[in-house]
């Protein structure tokens, strides 16, 4: 998605005056206009000399989309065309009036406020000073050096492309000082590019928005030659490969292979020394892998017999070649990550508050083996799931309760609500006890805080975890099938058919997500203060990713 975006001072506008703007384009299909949304639409038919010769006889013919949208309310005009030679002001002239204004300068980078976690992947500068060094494109760490500098107006910030979240959802965003804001995200439809635009547009019509204090969070990387001091809470899969639908993606260990859903990252060892170590694991194998530093470099190696093999489409590559061109991230105690070498640390508060002892939830985990997490197949009375369902399936809220354990989980219990015009997602992660009474062990905590952060994802992406645990019943019948034992449903409580009716209703209902913790080896009482420090770092990445509070269930 992308477009240029012009002030408008006129209380109507002239989609008929398009044609007449274009000059020697010939229009070849349109214009459409939709005169309640107020968008218009035309693709033209434009020749050009070749560029790799002066043949007068040979011409390339070029075909361009023209899409315009003006915001009444706002006054703003929006053009987006695949003609990304000059932002179209004799266009934006016809339709919107002598008096329209391209917003550009430092305007346009209005639009990089209220996103959280905000990472500058390419950052283009030029001097304002120094004639002989006009401009210069930055990448990666080397924007750490000349940032700060750019905010000391040595020099002016001509494009940059950044990457964060908004609203619940991984964003990214590009612009240039020309003018031109862009995005890497895809709009399905008219109405989702339209609905862009009036996002966009809040933003740069909002002249209380400082485009410094936009600059002064960003989140800035540090090249790195050795493993932090940092203890690691989880390795997550890189993004382009979960932004791929699950079934485009095969994970294959010692000869078996299974759908990227039934497949996760997994810490092996929670210490802030020694070498980082995973498991890659599928519900009947796993690998492990150790990372290795070497000078600038990041390696993933394997450090058993079967190396992991990644097929996505027809390209079947072990899974270290992969992280060399796509890296995991591994997120740390601290909020910090770290991609192949460079680490992202947080801008740090001046005071980071411990999570709220009276906010932990008690329950009564009598009858429960705290040692025991999964039901399994078998449906263990004594397991914390079983406890977590049971007490889930009392809630008639619920049109599903769904047992989701096991490798590539959402959540090992995954609830689903539509109550008035909401659809209500609530997503409990269980970990066992590593003692038979509850206390103050912060063991207990690393793995399943890593968990819940790992589920902030579905909180932008609903309809992909409609197919996740579509994709996740269908995967358990096959193999139970396969092994000759008897189907055991992952629904406590719906069935597919629910899935599908929830799916029906969710372009017309408000979203309400809870992702919970279950410990009940933590003592609310006995809680230590890492540990509450543990919980409230995990929160705040729920709340800066996902835009959710994170709710604890432990023992008194």
């Amino acid at each position: 998605m992308s477009a240029v975006v012009y002030r408008t001072s006129t209380d109507q506008w002239y989609p008929e005056r398009a044609v007449s703007a274009m000059g020697a384009a010939e229009v070849h299909a349109g214009p459409t206009v939709n005169v309640r949304d107020k968008v218009l639409l035309f693709v033209t038919r434009e020749q050009e000399d070749v560029p790799w010769g002066a043949v007068r006889q040979l011409r390339n013919t070029t075909w361009h989309l023209y899409l315009l949208h003006w915001d009444e309310r706002r006054g703003l005009l929006f053009i987006n065309s695949s003609n990304h030679v000059g932002m179209h002001e004799e266009l934006a002239r016809a339709v919107g009036g002598d008096g329209v204004e391209l917003i550009r300068g430092e305007a346009v980078f209005r639009s990089l406020h209220n996103v959280n976690r905000l990472v500058l992947t390419n950052l283009g500068l030029s001097d304002i000073i120094n004639d002989r060094l006009r401009f210069s494109l930055h990448v990666g760490s080397d924007i750490s050096n000349v940032l700060p500098d750019a905010l000391r107006q040595q020099k002016k910030k001509s494009n940059l492309f950044a990457r964060g979240y908004e609203q619940g959802r991984r964003v990214t965003i590009g612009y240039s000082q020309k003018g031109r804001v862009w995005s890497m995200s895809t709009a399905m439809d008219l109405a989702s590019w339209v609905n862009w635009c009036h996002a966009v547009g809040a933003k740069l019509k909002d002249e209380s928005i400082s485009t410094a204090d936009v600059f002064r969070n960003v989140i800035l990387p540090r090249l790195v030659t050795e493993r932090p001091a940092l203890i690691p809470l989880q390795i997550d899969w890189p993004e382009a490969f979960l932004i791929r639908p699950e079934d485009s993606i095969e994970v294959e260990i010692d000869g078996e292979s299974v759908l990227f859903s039934d497949a996760e990252l997994r810490i092996v060892n929670y210490a802030s020394e020694g070498p980082i170590r995973f498991q890659v694991v599928t519900p009947t194998r796993l690998a492990e892998y150790v990372v290795r530093f070497a000078g600038n470099n990041v390696h993933y190696d394997p450090a058993g017999r079967h190396p992991v093999y990644i097929k996505v489409g027809r390209k079947r590559r072990p899974l270290s070649e992969w992280f060399q061109e796509e890296p995991p991230v591994i997120r740390f105690e601290d909020g910090s990550q770290l991609e192949h070498n460079e680490l992202f640390e947080l801008p740090r508060p001046e005071a980071r508050r411990p999570y709220e002892r009276q906010r932990i939830q008690t329950w009564d985990w009598t009858g429960v083996d705290l040692s025991k997490e999964s039901q399994g197949l078998e449906k263990r009375a004594d397991s914390i799931q079983r406890r977590v369902l049971d007490r889930m399936l009392q809630e008639q809220l619920f049109q599903v309760v769904f047992d989701d354990d096991d490798a590539g989980e959402a959540a090992d219990v995954v609830c689903l609500g539509n109550s008035e015009d909401r659809l209500i997602v609530h997503l409990y992660h269980c970990k066992f006890s590593s003692a038979g009474r509850p206390g103050a062990r912060l063991d207990d905590l690393y793995a399943v805080c890593g968990q819940a952060q790992r589920s902030a994802q579905w909180r932008g992406y609903i309809r992909d975890l409609l197919i996740h645990l579509r994709n996740r019943e269908a995967s358990r019948q096959l193999r139970l099938e396969r092994a000759g034992k008897p189907h055991v449903s992952r629904f406590e409580r719906g069935s597919l058919r629910t899935l599908r009716e929830l799916d029906q209703a969710l372009s017309r209902c408000a979203l309400e997500v809870r992702i919970v913790i279950v410990q009940p080896g933590l003592s609310r009482s006995a809680a230590e203060i890492r540990q509450l420090e543990l919980l409230a770092a995990t929160e705040v990445y729920l709340l800066e990713t996902a835009g959710v509070p994170l709710e604890v269930i432990a023992s008194e």
